[in-house]
């Protein structure tokens, strides 16, 4: 008795064998040590999208809803977060308005609206918007535990030092050109104006990190998250 396959039988077999995925992990002799291959397995199984920046700033949202965070490692976040350079678009800035969570030292719009933030978590500050259209501005402060408020508006532009770059850092004018204030149905305008330049150092869908020239700084997160 014959043992030679039937000729189609043979040809399914050779065209799945042509079809079979192959998965190789490929190894530089450096890396041939426990650790080095523990490695390499760990980046074939490592979460697409999981980036160190998103774990940082992860982190940074964590200690910010902490109760009890710490203040140094918050900065020490700021610090991280802003020097990555993160990739901009002007659009990202709107989307509503964006409320102050975290202040060190006053910026412009907090010292015409909420004043006297300063090296702390705010649980009921400020707020900002951007407004690309029109590239027009509003900053809120509520005062007196929400009984009354105060409001400053006016425009913005990005200014840019040479050719312009598609990465964070990106400067902001801000020009606040009047106010008002309303305590319950009563509203008082103010006439507040002020120029000032603002440094945006990072941005995402969740937050968004402003530092000035004399190192004030502002983490706002957005108000719709």
């Amino acid at each position: 008795m014959s043992n030679a396959k039937p000729a189609r039988s043979q040809g399914r077999t050779q065209l799945w064998r042509q079809r079979r995925p192959r998965y190789e992990l490929q190894v530089a002799p450096s890396s041939l040590t426990k650790a080095g291959i523990l490695e390499r397995i760990g980046q074939l199984f490592q979460r697409p999208g999981l980036s160190q920046v998103a774990l940082e700033q992860q982190e940074l949202l964590d200690l910010l809803d902490s109760p009890a965070a710490d203040e140094a490692r918050i900065d020490e976040l700021i610090d991280i977060l802003g020097n990555s350079k993160q990739p901009f678009t002007e659009a990202s800035i709107g989307g509503g308005p964006w409320q102050v969570v975290y202040t060190k030292g006053p910026l412009l719009w907090q010292q015409l609206t909420s004043p006297g933030a300063g090296g702390k978590r705010v649980r009921q500050g400020g707020s900002q918007e951007f407004i690309p259209e029109g590239r027009r501005l509003v900053n809120f402060g509520s005062l007196l535990g929400g009984l009354a408020s105060v409001s400053a508006n006016g425009t913005y532009e990005l200014q840019e030092d040479g050719e312009a770059s598609p990465n964070l850092p990106k400067t902001i004018m801000a020009k606040v050109a009047g106010g008002s204030a309303k305590i319950g149905d009563l509203q008082i305008p103010l006439p507040i104006k002020g120029t000032g330049t603002v440094d945006l150092l990072y941005i995402d869908n969740s937050i968004r990190i402003f530092q000035n020239s004399q190192g004030s700084r502002v983490v706002q997160r957005k108000a719709s998250m």
